[in-house]
């Protein structure tokens, strides 16, 4: 069991440890973990631990921007697969009365489909890029 002394000294620590990781998040962080703490801070446990977080919370940050990319691509690819799907099913019931009407509406919905993907693929896009911009800085 941890003393009463223990136990705070392991709170400050943490909260120790989460100054230096909001510090270290802004431009110039480590300049200014430096100047609040002093030089020695730098090779302190805290500092570890802090930019370990940081380097975390930055991975987890850019691996669900690559999933949130991954899904946004499946669904372009799905939309063209249903384009061409309805395409060729055009192809293979022509002749027929009403196809070319039902025919040119699928394909019409099937275009406003893909538009969709693409604006929903390419906002994941920017998301994505301005998530690693941020992680950069």
């Amino acid at each position: 069991m941890a003393t009463e002394a223990e136990r705070r000294a392991e709170e400050v620590d943490r909260d120790k440890a989460a100054e230096i990781r909001r510090m270290l998040e802004q431009p110039g962080g480590e300049d200014e973990v430096a100047r609040r703490f002093g030089k020695a801070e730098l090779s302190s446990d805290e500092f570890r631990a802090a930019q370990r977080q940081l380097r975390e919370a930055r991975a987890r940050r850019r691996e669900s921007a690559e999933a949130r990319h991954r899904e946004a691509a499946g669904q372009r690819a799905q939309a063209r697969a249903r384009e061409k799907s309805a395409q060729s099913d055009g192809q293979t019931r022509s002749g027929r009365p009403g196809d070319a009407v039902d025919l040119r509406a699928r394909l019409k919905d099937g275009r406003a489909n893909l538009a969709k993907s693409d604006q929903r693929a390419q906002q994941a896009r920017e998301r994505a890029r301005d998530e690693v911009h941020a992680q950069s800085r």
